[in-house]
């Protein structure tokens, strides 16, 4: 069971958010679940491509099977995370660190929603434009996949999956989505979801400590968090033990696409080939009660790991390795590090960033067009407006450009 959300549910006809299995499968294919109408005009079962046809030595268009249904988001707390609410579920505290991830979440899909498109092709034109509105399912899950015996390692995470249609208010019609800056900015999705759920924390009393690789945090107490990571170490003695085979599929498959006139990321495709070995090894879900899933996770820890999961332990950590804004630029690294010290360093100064309604749509490539009315004579946009900071200190960001604060109004 999951719940529907985003701006565009106001567009689809429906009366209830909640969604099973059934209802997801009719909004997969393109239909109502309470009328059966379509949703939007066309149900294409093929796509058109561009493929290098070698009989002519030519760039061709062809029809290929693949309708695309819509895209899965997830968003996942640190495991420490997981492990200090797990074992205070039934507290005031663990219910507080619930709330605070729900909220995250939705602030981080609130981005990801300013970030929808729709493709123009009426008449002779041929271009995109913002929308600012989707539709997702959100499911929250609980825990990773099983591994040796019946009781799953403690894994709070969110599935949001994003279908394929968006609300055009010019068109005044429900159309295909065009994710294509929402897979381009993933990276600060996930970055500003890390950030909001660290600052809730923090809120909350609970010291944290970011990283090694500065794109994540995990909770100062905690002690021996890798008793609960036996699926990712599963996945990564899979991945060790295939090396050679992923490195041959993953040429394999790269040659192939460049045979069909076709460029492919290596490294993408390489993560792929990696997941598809994971899902192999998968193993199903037991349905097990709350007590029956705690015993087994207390049964697997020491005294000493038990305590610094309590209240007061994690509420006496300190917050540690935390960098101040001016070293930021003498320390990122990465794209995804970059993006979460931005976040968590200048919250306070990107949510009071406003753009004039009378900003050129042009010189904002990443903002939604329509601005939102609020008081006075501004109005804030999906974005904010990159700032003397970010033009100083340009080497700092992405190269797609400035992370947006839609999120943090």
């Amino acid at each position: 069971m999951g719940l529907l959300q985003g701006q565009a549910f106001e567009h689809v006809g429906m009366q209830f958010r909640e969604v099973d299995l059934a209802l997801f499968s009719a909004l997969e294919q393109n239909l109502n679940p309470e009328t059966g109408e379509k949703l939007t005009p066309r149900t294409n079962k093929t796509r058109k491509e561009w493929w290098f046809n070698p009989e002519t030595g030519k760039r061709e268009i062809r029809e290929v099977d693949d309708r695309r249904s819509g895209m899965d988001l997830p968003m996942i707390v640190p495991k420490t995370v997981s492990e200090v609410w797990a074992e205070n579920r039934g507290t005031e505290m663990g219910r507080a660190i619930y709330l605070e991830f729900i909220s995250a979440k939705d602030r981080a899909m609130a981005l990801a929603e300013s970030l929808a498109m729709t493709r123009v092709r009426r008449g002779d034109a041929d271009y995109s434009r913002y929308t600012g509105n989707l539709l997702y399912l959100s499911v929250i899950h609980e825990d990773a996949r099983p591994v040796g015996s019946d009781v799953p390692d403690p894994m709070l995470h969110a599935h949001n999956y994003i279908f394929n249609l968006t609300w055009d208010e010019e068109e005044g019609r429900l159309k295909a989505v065009d994710l294509h800056n929402v897979l381009k900015r993933a990276d600060t999705i996930d970055a500003l979801f890390l950030s909001e759920l660290e600052r809730g924390l923090q809120r909350l009393g609970i010291g944290t400590e970011r990283t090694a690789d500065n794109r994540s945090f995990e909770i100062t107490a905690v002690k021996n968090k890798e008793i609960f990571s036996k699926r990712r170490n599963e996945i990564l003695k899979e991945e060790f033990g295939n090396r050679d085979r992923i490195e041959t599929l993953t040429r394999y498959r790269v040659r192939a696409a460049a045979r069909l006139g076709k460029t492919l990321d290596y490294d993408k495709v390489k993560t792929e080939i990696k997941n598809e070995i994971g899902k192999a090894t998968a193993k199903r879900k037991v349905v097990l009660t709350f007590e029956e899933k705690l015993a087994g996770l207390r049964a697997q820890m020491t005294p000493e790991i038990r305590a610094s999961l309590q209240e007061e332990a994690v509420k006496a950590s300190e917050r540690r390795n935390w960098r101040r804004p001016k070293k930021l630029r003498k320390k990122c690294s990465s794209a995804p590090s970059r993006i979460f010290q931005w976040f968590t360093s200048w919250r306070s100064w990107a949510s009071s960033c406003v753009l004039p309604a009378a900003a050129s749509p042009s010189r904002m490539p990443w903002a939604t067009l329509e601005a939102r009315p609020s008081s006075g004579s501004t109005a804030k946009a999906a974005m904010s407006r990159p700032s003397v900071f970010a033009r100083k200190n340009a080497r700092c960001w992405p190269r797609s450009g400035m992370p947006g604060t839609s999120a943090l109004r």
